[in-house]
């Protein structure tokens, strides 16, 4: 199957960007294409993927009677980055209404307000889809 990048296949038609539409009243995911979030979805899966093959390694670089810490440092270290990453860490990335150029502020702290607009950085995907790959 190929595929060409066509950008959003139509404009957005001006529902509030803040709340990024209701999904009770109208198709809020016409605006983006299938493989888009297939191929977000797929790559989301791999890194996680990654996380178990990267504690074993450390794991196997490790001593036998620390290898089982090892393993549970790397996973609770993922555990704390994943939960930072959602709560705030996307917010003072990628926030929009910040007057800093270096840091965002907490606008969308906890991923508030982040349905279905499009995102500035790719108009084929949410920005409720993209903290999963970032």
């Amino acid at each position: 199957m190929s595929y060409v990048h066509t950008g959003a296949p139509v404009e957005f038609n001006g529902t509030d960007p803040w709340l990024g539409g209701d999904s009770a009243v109208e198709n809020v995911n016409q605006w983006y294409q299938a493989g888009d979030q297939a191929f977000i979805l797929v790559s989301a899966f791999l890194v996680l993927f990654m996380v178990p093959g990267i504690a074993f390694l450390y794991s196997g670089l490790a001593r036998r009677k620390s290898a089982l810490s090892m393993l549970w440092v790397t996973m609770m270290s993922f555990s704390v980055v994943v939960f930072q990453w959602y709560f705030w860490g996307y917010s003072l990335a990628f926030s929009l209404e910040s007057n800093n150029p270096f840091i965002g502020d907490l606008t969308h702290i906890g991923l508030r307000k982040l349905l279905a607009a499009p995102s500035q950085g790719s108009p084929s995907s949410p920005p409720s889809s993209t903290p999963s790959t970032r």
